[in-house]
């Protein structure tokens, strides 16, 4: 049998590819975005649990969350809108994201939601790539910051490493949808967390 050791595993380089993003246009459009979710929140489901089985698929234990697949809906001009919208911003910031990490990187926004976390509302820990939906880059858009608790956490590489985004209005967190970037979102205790999330392929 040939011996195998781990050799070096440098501490914290995970976080250098974690990117934050403070857009003043996505803080500008805020308060609109929040009216729409109110006014469209018969268009809110159960939010599923990726990479599950069918019968497995909406478990509140794990994710308790509702969300707006944004872009399905043709005939609706606010959908489409802020479908467009979101993705545009998506890109933006992609691009910020891949000059600054400098890659190469060729990826295509596959899939938009709003996500509202009302109190009790979290993610368990997890990670946004899965064979069924083998996503590349993950990105949040924090839309509003007026609630408490739902703090984004990373646990890099594991539960004794954590690493925490402050939350802030108009603030987009890009980061690798990888297993190396397992992370969750904590209990909301007060008021409502609304988010977008986005991923490329």
């Amino acid at each position: 049998m040939v011996e195998q050791k781990i050799v070096q595993i440098k501490q914290n380089q995970l976080e250098n590819y974690v990117g934050v993003i403070d857009s003043a246009d996505l803080a500008g459009v805020s308060k609109a975005l929040v009216n729409v979710c109110n006014k469209y929140s018969h268009k809110f489901k159960d939010g599923e649990v990726v990479g599950t089985s069918p019968d497995t698929k909406i478990n509140k234990e794990i994710r308790n969350v509702k969300t707006w697949l944004l872009g399905e809906d043709y005939e609706d001009v606010c959908d489409i809108h802020w479908s467009h919208y979101l993705t545009n911003s998506l890109r933006n910031c992609f691009q910020i994201y891949a000059s600054k990490i400098k890659e190469p990187l060729d990826l295509t926004v596959k899939e938009v939601n709003i996500l509202k976390y009302s109190v009790g509302g979290h993610y368990k820990v997890h990670t946004d790539h899965h064979w069924s939906v083998p996503r590349t880059l993950s990105f949040i858009i924090f839309v509003n910051d007026d609630y408490e608790g739902g703090n984004l956490e990373f646990l890099l590489p594991d539960e004794s490493n954590i690493f925490t985004v402050e939350k802030k209005k108009g603030r987009v967190v890009v980061f690798p949808s990888n297993f190396l970037y397992r992370h969750r979102v904590v209990p909301i205790t007060k008021g409502e967390r609304i988010s977008v999330v986005g991923w490329m392929l």
